[in-house]
């Protein structure tokens, strides 16, 4: 990309000419040229307060143009490396959507491609930040997105269920009522994870409000289990992660009345990424088949 562009981004960034010369490994008075020489090729004033680096609206304009264009850059480079050295995509995906999906046919779908998938687990937000700075190529998440940044494709869906341990105080019943809830120990996902939100969402809708419950949290569904099971409490998870522990017996599924709300998984990209045909294929590939995995 344009060095100047890059200068301004970094001058944004560290808010100081001296450290932003150190990072770039040129000279202060060459930081000082790029950024005058930017408002004159454009003709335009970057800055209302140069001391607090305040943008201008038109500074503002170009500011997003040169985020745009350094991803960009990086995507199209990453993209080069990845021809020569035969690389694979990377995908993120959070943790709770991988407990549903390591087994499923989707990733069988996806790694069925050309090349492979690296696979990392993490939260949505640094799946969505790392799709932005190109680090991943795209992320599959259980959690709203912005689809003015990226577009997306629905992957699959699982029910959200409520399961207790099979040979705890619940363990007789096939149903729990609003008062059985109100006095357990809930387990749930961590705060602002996809499954957390939705499942509060949905308890908040038909008026129940977990006020006085132990409430523990946590992001991983085999450690989930082991706190419904330690504790004797009742835990909300996706029906797919937790299926295994109901099928040998370890656990149990009851039901709420009113509640089965389902959570969609999609596949995310970034809108402006740089796309090469490969992955373009891919996409159009995983849209056809789609309609063919039963998960």
């Amino acid at each position: 990309m344009d060095v100047k562009l890059k200068t301004f981004l970094t001058l944004l960034e560290e808010k100081n000419y001296t450290k932003t010369a150190k990072k770039l490994f040129i000279t202060q008075p060459a930081v000082t040229h790029h950024i005058k020489q930017l408002e004159s090729d454009y003709k335009i004033s970057l800055f209302e307060d140069t001391k607090k680096f305040t943008l201008t609206k038109k500074g503002k304009i170009l500011y997003e143009y040169a985020k745009k264009a350094m991803l960009e850059d990086e995507q199209l480079i990453n993209s080069l490396k990845r021809e020569e050295d035969k690389q694979g995509y990377n995908l993120g995906l959070t943790d709770m959507v991988a407990s549903c999906l390591m087994s499923s046919r989707i990733l069988a779908l996806l790694n069925g491609d050309k090349r492979p998938f690296n696979i990392y687990c993490t939260d949505y937000l640094t799946i969505e930040n790392k799709i932005l700075n190109g680090e991943y190529d795209f992320g599959i998440i259980d959690h709203s997105f912005d689809s003015e940044v990226f577009n997306s494709i629905a992957i699959t869906s699982s029910e959200i269920v409520l399961v207790c341990s099979s040979d705890g105080n619940y363990k007789d019943k096939d149903r729990i009522t609003r008062d059985m809830l109100n006095s357990a120990t809930i387990v749930l996902s961590e705060t602002n994870t996809g499954l957390n939100k939705t499942t509060t969402d949905v308890l908040k809708e038909k008026n129940i409000r977990l006020r006085n419950n132990m409430v523990l949290e946590t992001n991983n569904a085999d450690m989930l289990v082991k706190m419904v099971k330690f504790y004797d409490g009742i835990g909300f998870a996706y029906f797919d992660s937790v299926k295994k522990y109901i099928d040998d017996g370890s656990l149990k599924q009851i039901s709420l009345l009113n509640f089965s709300p389902t959570q969609t998984f999609y596949l995310i990209y970034n809108k402006v990424s740089y796309l090469d045909e490969e992955i373009t294929q891919l996409f159009s590939n995983i849209k056809k088949k789609l309609g063919t995995v039963n998960d």
